[in-house]
């Protein structure tokens, strides 16, 4: 007959705290952030930018084409 071993420790799940990249009390909506990002989104929609992208220049280029 064979004896198993009931001194082998159980499987338990270590549980930690969630941790976040936020820093302290700043939102995606500062109006800080907000006043920086709307100039830098317009300046990325210059064709001299957009050429380096060559999916977003095609995109860019082929949106006014009517089907």
């Amino acid at each position: 007959m064979m004896q198993t071993n009931t001194n082998t420790p159980t499987d338990t799940l270590e549980v930690k705290q969630w941790k976040t990249r936020r820093k302290g009390d700043i939102s995606i909506w500062d109006p800080r952030i907000i006043r920086a990002a709307i100039p830098e989104s317009f300046k990325k929609l210059d064709p001299r930018v957009q050429v380096k992208n060559p999916v977003m220049f095609v995109v860019e280029v082929g949106t006014p084409v009517p089907n």
